[in-house]
């Protein structure tokens, strides 16, 4: 969303919410909603509002200090990358905030902190983070000074939340050079720091996306519906070219904000056509099946007899080509019905259930 559209949309939430409530937060004076409020009051016209702002803008592009944001891109369902997911991996559904996505970096007397694709200072204060840091970095303990602390500022844009919510930081991610954080250790730099975490609204195993998709819309701050969703695939976290986020937008929220018809919502249709599938892979795709393939490789000398303490991934390179040619030979007819994408449902698959036989006593 950009700046001129952000502003339409702020003179068209201060109608909605309550920004007496939003008032009382120190950093609310920062916020367009509150900025846009006192300039009515002052009898601007949207005209002289809007030549305001840009004016306002200009003078920010000296200290547009333009970042490279290290954090993943969290693809959206219509990715078509849910096979990455299969059943029995440690997940973590978090609500989607619709806020601004920030970060900071603390270290020995002094922080740093980031927009999504700027470096924050006193000029360009991402409608206060800045300042929200300035005052909250030394909080943060010694042990995570140097990493990229994630989350959400939230301000007003588009889903509504109740107020008392707003002007704060909401921790979902905690990255330690190129690594993410366990979500147990970002949970519990929230605790020791006196840092908001995101909503959690399950923390378990992963059944199915009929499961799954429960809890799209389910909020915990907003007033009546949630976003979304955010899925974190714990089991697969730092693996490499893995997908181990993955967001899901409300289909109401999407049909009702143009601003986001880019963001395409899966349906439960979908949704079940991609279980469908899982289930037909993990029909052909058996543990006994990639038992067999392993320990012939065991036999044969290309993997050794200690094969569950290497990497999975090492494992995998090792059996994946006999493990596919085995379905293709044995399973035809189901292999076809699954499709061209076959091999990705097979490997996310063959991945997780080698990690399983590794842990098998």
């Amino acid at each position: 969303m950009g700046k001129e559209e952000a502003l339409r949309c702020s003179w068209r939430i201060g109608g909605i919410m309550d920004l007496e409530i939003i008032k009382k937060s120190k950093y609310a004076k920062y916020l367009l909603v509150v900025q846009n409020e006192e300039d009515e009051k002052q009898g601007l016209s949207r005209e002289e509002q809007m030549a305001k702002w840009k004016s306002v803008t200009e003078a920010q592009k000296p200290f547009m200090e333009k970042y490279e944001n290290p954090y993943i891109h969290i693809s959206h369902g219509e990715d078509k990358k849910l096979f990455m997911f299969t059943p029995g991996d440690h997940i973590l559904i978090q609500e989607k905030i619709d806020g601004s996505n920030a970060h900071l970096v603390a270290r020995e007397g002094g922080f740093d902190c980031y927009g999504m694709n700027y470096h924050l200072n006193d000029k360009n204060t991402l409608q206060g983070f800045y300042h929200w840091c300035k005052d909250h970095y030394k909080n943060i303990l010694s042990e995570f000074y140097g990493m990229k602390i994630y989350g959400e500022w939230l301000i007003p844009h588009h889903c509504e939340y109740q107020e008392s919510f707003y002007c704060n930081f909401y921790v979902f991610d905690i990255m330690d050079g190129n690594s993410y954080l366990p979500q147990d250790e970002v949970k519990r730099f929230c605790e020791l720091c006196n840092f908001s975490y995101v909503p959690v609204l399950y923390d378990g195993p992963f059944i199915s996306w009929k499961e799954t998709q429960k809890y799209i819309g389910q909020t915990v701050m907003g007033k009546n519906k949630g976003e979304g969703i955010v899925v974190k695939n714990i089991s697969k976290l730092n693996k490499a070219n893995k997908l181990f986020y993955i967001k899901l937008v409300d289909k109401e929220y999407q049909e009702t904000h143009p601003a986001r018809e880019l963001i395409k919502a899966l349906t439960p249709e979908a949704l079940e056509e991609e279980d469908n599938r899982t289930s037909l892979v993990a029909s052909i795709m058996t543990q006994a099946r990639i038992r067999k393939i392993i320990l012939k490789k065991v036999d044969i000398g290309l993997l050794p007899t200690y094969w569950k303490t290497l990497d999975a991934k090492a494992i995998l390179k090792v059996v994946k080509k006999d493990l596919i040619s085995d379905c293709y030979k044995e399973e035809r007819e189901v292999v076809s019905m699954i499709g061209k994408n076959f091999a990705n449902y097979a490997e996310s698959l063959i991945t997780s259930s080698i990690e399983k036989l590794k842990n098998d006593d």
